[in-house]
């Protein structure tokens, strides 16, 4: 059976510990999803945790005008 709606994209925090629900969007039409109705799929990825060095200033890094430059001369 299909039904006229769209499963919106959503995102886990690594760490996360409670239930995990489907976000469906129709056009404000009522309908039944039947218990053991295949809706949504999951895939999973790994992530990696960086570990950061603070510095007080950058040094050997040169922007060359860039993409984001000023333009300032």
């Amino acid at each position: 059976m299909r039904f006229n709606c769209d499963v919106l994209v959503g995102k886990i925090d690594p760490g996360y510990k409670g239930s995990v629900k489907v976000i469906l969007k129709n056009d404000d039409v009522q309908f039944t999803i039947p218990e053991g109705t295949k809706i949504a799929q999951m895939t999973f990825y790994r992530t990696l945790q960086p570990k950061f060095i603070p510095v007080d200033e950058l040094t050997g890094y040169d922007r060359g005008g860039g993409l984001g430059h000023s333009g300032a001369k």
